[in-house]
């Protein structure tokens, strides 16, 4: 089966899959940030020095850290969303298994009951055929 990466789900759940997903996402978030850090238009407001210059400076300081704290909450969101799944899913496994443990005890209390009604026909018949043996003795005397 595949996972949301591509990768193989393995059969504890897949969590490896999903972790790297969240590893590459973080991996993009980075080097969109670190894009962000050396855009040409930051280092062109940077390098004047006026006063007018320093407040656009500002805006463009502001609306980059504004950016990064919208990408970082991104992150954050989507790291929380991955571990409600993993506790779902993990939930969701617990419950299946014992689902399947009840499963195998009816079909193993089934299989018993099976055999003791086979047992109690082949006593029944047994019984049938030694009374049905003393009555023709019994009648040929």
């Amino acid at each position: 089966m595949e996972g949301v990466a591509g990768e193989n789900i393995t059969k504890n759940g897949g969590s490896g899959a999903l972790r790297s997903d969240v590893a590459i996402r973080c991996a993009k978030a980075a080097l969109l940030l670190s894009s962000l850090k050396s855009s040409p238009a930051r280092r062109r407001d940077t390098a004047v020095d006026d006063d007018d210059d320093i407040a656009v400076r500002i805006r463009v300081i502001s609306n980059s850290l504004l950016r990064n704290f919208v990408l970082a909450i991104t992150i954050l969101i989507g790291i929380l969303k991955f571990d409600d799944q993993e506790k779902e899913m993990k939930k969701e496994i617990g419950d299946l298994k014992v689902e399947v443990a009840r499963e195998r005890l009816r079909n193993k209390r089934i299989k018993i009951f099976g055999f003791l009604e086979l047992l109690l026909l082949a006593l029944l018949f047994a019984v049938s055929v030694f009374l049905f043996m003393l009555a023709f003795e019994a009648g040929a005397s």
